[in-house]
């Protein structure tokens, strides 16, 4: 199914027609009757879009769609107000009370369908929704308003120069948001390298190129620095091919007719709104991802990361790069040390080798905490005395100078021993057919075997497996 959707409609009649419509376009659609009725059923049907008539028995389309802002759980819930007397004045008042869009409920069948497409593709689903809250809650993330850290931006883009000029002048004067002017062709060049506008309004059939806006959107919906952009499309007119076209083709929200700044500040708002929980989103995902991979106590990668990196590393091996090092490093007497001046002593230990062996290692190299005290290090591309010497080295790293513990308690001087076990790219040639899960699982039993012989010959050493 494309999405739920929840029609609000307090006449039988109405809500019947726009069903058949909806399904037939092959949507799961849920109804109700008023406003109340709607508000109940929300955590019932959990929809992805919810379309409300102007005209309801127990309040007006825009109370409810306050309501609906005004609840935490559904206040990115996209909402579209079908209205039977459209007018600009009724329309700027639906979009202030927070509905994505205002139509006429007679509006081209092609048109609202469209419409709906673009809020459904740009919002959040019912399951992003969930999975949104409770992965916040189980990482122990607090939920927070979305908003920008930075002042937003606005790009205008147009062929006539003097019409985009006028109307970022218009919307100066209403909103203080920071807007610029571009050419089509410029606007990728315009910011290089840098962050792109957070939105992108194009005034689209105006000009020598009345097509350039469908060509622009194409573009910059292929270009990755601009994915992240909300575009708003302004057109001449209200035909329906074109309009149907630029949602189609990636526009968030759409204006028809005369440029109309308040309506488009408005629009904007929206808009931003939109991008800062989509950025927020984002933003949740990564840091969790960060947080199912990376140590937190030394900053390093750890062994669900290391692992299939591991595997990587050894299926590249082979050619005349070299060999690839696996090395096992573990810290001495760490066990004595914990329980000497405590865990705190301990993690600070941890830290500062962390730190010492990261700085030693090359930016690409593999290190990752591997269990308590630890680490896997694999290097690729050495040969076999290269490899000894960056053991070598690690060992005189960690031991180059007492580490200083917590609470002005001292110093202590640490050692590491380290097993190190080599993968032949001759061998490795050979080995082809062998699983490549198999293949890192024997050098790490070679490397930890070489640890072990380390640590039995007195330790602070580097012991090679054979």
């Amino acid at each position: 199914m494309p999405g739920k959707i929840l029609i609000i409609d307090g006449i039988a009649t109405n809500r019947i027609g726009l069903r058949a419509r909806l399904c037939s376009a092959y949507y799961e659609v849920a109804q109700a009757a008023s406003g109340g009725a709607a508000l109940a059923l929300l955590p019932i049907e959990r929809p992805d879009l919810v379309l409300i008539a102007s005209s309801l028995p127990d309040m007006s389309a825009c109370d409810l769609c306050q309501a609906l802002r005004r609840d935490p759980q559904h206040w990115d819930l996209p909402v579209v107000i079908l209205d039977t007397q459209p007018s600009r004045d009724r329309r700027l008042a639906a979009l202030a009370a927070g509905a994505d869009d205002a139509m006429h409920r007679a509006i081209d069948n092609r048109v609202l369908l469209a419409r709906l497409r673009s809020l459904l593709r740009d919002g959040t689903s019912r399951e992003d929704r969930r999975l949104h809250s409770s992965a916040r809650a189980s990482a122990g993330f607090a939920e927070q308003t979305p908003g920008f850290s930075h002042q937003p931006h606005i790009a205008l883009v147009s062929e006539d120069s003097a019409r985009a000029l006028t109307w970022m002048k218009r919307l100066e004067h209403l909103r203080t948001y920071q807007f610029s002017l571009h050419s089509p062709r410029a606007l990728s060049l315009d910011f290089g390298q840098g962050r792109p506008p957070d939105a992108i309004v194009i005034a689209s059939g105006v000009g020598e190129e009345p097509d350039f806006g469908a060509a622009l959107l194409a573009a910059l919906g292929a270009q990755p620095g601009f994915r992240r952009c909300k575009f708003l499309v302004v057109l001449p007119d209200s035909r329906a091919e074109p309009a149907t076209q630029m949602l189609d083709l990636g526009a968030h929200d759409l204006m028809t007719g005369p440029f109309d700044a308040e309506e488009a500040a408005i629009r904007l708002d929206q808009l931003l709104r939109r991008k800062a929980h989509s950025d927020q989103l984002h933003e949740t995902l990564q840091n969790g991802l960060r947080a199912a991979l990376i140590d937190p106590l030394t900053g390093l990668h750890n062994r669900r990361y290391a692992l299939p990196e591991l595997a990587r590393l050894v299926e590249n091996t082979g050619g005349s790069q070299g060999r690839l090092a696996v090395m096992l490093a573990d810290l001495d007497h760490f066990k004595r040390l914990n329980d000497t001046y405590g865990h705190s002593a301990g993690d600070a230990v941890l830290a500062e080798v962390s730190r010492r062996l990261r700085d030693t290692l090359r930016p690409g190299d593999l290190l990752a905490r591997f269990g308590g005290e630890e680490f896997l290090i694999a290097v690729p591309d050495l040969h076999s005395g290269q490899a000894r010497l960056t053991a070598d080295r690690l060992c005189r790293a960690v031991n180059a100078d007492p580490v200083a513990l917590p609470g002005n308690a001292g110093a202590v001087p640490v050692t590491i021993s380290i097993g190190l076990a080599l993968e032949d790219p001759a061998g490795a040639a050979a080995r082809r057919a062998e699983h490549v899960q198999s293949r890192a699982t024997g050098l790490l039993d070679r490397a930890d075997a070489a640890l072990y012989r380390a640590k039995a010959d007195g330790r602070n050493q580097v012991g090679r497996a054979a």
